[in-house]
């Protein structure tokens, strides 16, 4: 079962347009359809600027909920603060299943093991079968992260 931490917000029903954008977003950061595994193609980034308002976020939400089957795990991060990345690392972390919510270590221990995951992220945690997809014989996970307002 993928794992998905979108923003809570529904779609936009006014979004429209900018469909040169998202089939760029879509070519660059769509898994592959090959056998070739994330890690040995490289990581893929993508990057949306310009002024405040003209609707980079919108463009990134809209990708993320079109492509959001074409990836086992979603994440949304707000980083305008550190102490915001600080919440969605840590619930990166709970949602998979990387820490025990009683025993929640430090804040910059979540993020490395955050990080370790987004790494080498496996499907199969802790001899869980969460991620696991038939259709999929790969045990590493494609995975989307957008950093909102960095």
């Amino acid at each position: 079962m993928p794992c998905i931490l979108l923003n809570t917000h529904s779609a936009n029903e006014d979004f429209c347009g900018r469909e040169d954008i998202l089939e760029l977003l879509a070519t660059e950061l769509l898994p592959s359809k090959s056998t070739a595994t994330a890690s040995g193609s490289g990581l893929r980034q993508f990057a949306l600027c310009g002024f405040g308002g003209i609707g980079k976020t919108e463009v990134a939400r809209e990708f993320s909920r079109r492509h959001k089957t074409s990836f086992d795990a979603v994440f949304w991060v707000t980083a305008d603060e550190i102490a915001k990345l600080d919440h969605h690392y840590q619930e990166i972390s709970l949602a998979l299943g990387l820490e025990d919510p009683a025993e929640c270590k430090s804040q910059v221990v979540t993020r490395e093991i955050v990080k370790g995951w987004l790494s080498n992220p496996r499907k199969y945690l802790s001899g869980s079968d969460e991620f696991a997809q038939p259709s999929n014989s790969s045990s590493e996970a494609t995975w989307l992260l957008v950093f909102d307002n960095a």
